[in-house]
C-alpha cells in the first residue's frame, strides 16, 4: 500500500461515509503509507502508539499466529 493508494481510498471512504451521516474513528498503526495529512469531514483518524502492533495487533504476527493455529 502506498501513501497515494491510501490517500485515495480514504477521501473516498469519506466521501462515501457523508451520505450516511455517521462519524467514524479509524485506528491506524505507524505505517508509513498511513500518515496522510488531508481533510476528512467524517473520518478520525487515530494512530496507535509506536511499537505496540504485536500486542494490540496478534493477527498481525503472521508466521508465529500460523504456528499456534495447528494445536486447535
Amino acid at each position: 500500500m502506498t501513501r497515494d493508494l491510501f490517500t485515495e481510498w480514504l477521501r473516498a471512504w469519506d466521501t462515501e461515509l457523508e451520505k450516511t451521516g455517521r462519524q467514524v474513528c479509524l485506528l491506524l498503526d505507524n505505517c508509513s503509507a498511513h500518515h496522510v495529512a488531508i481533510p476528512l469531514k467524517i473520518i478520525t483518524v487515530k494512530y496507535l502508539p509506536a511499537n505496540t502492533t504485536a500486542k494490540l495487533q496478534p493477527l498481525n504476527q503472521g508466521m508465529h499466529y500460523q504456528g499456534l493455529q495447528g494445536g486447535i
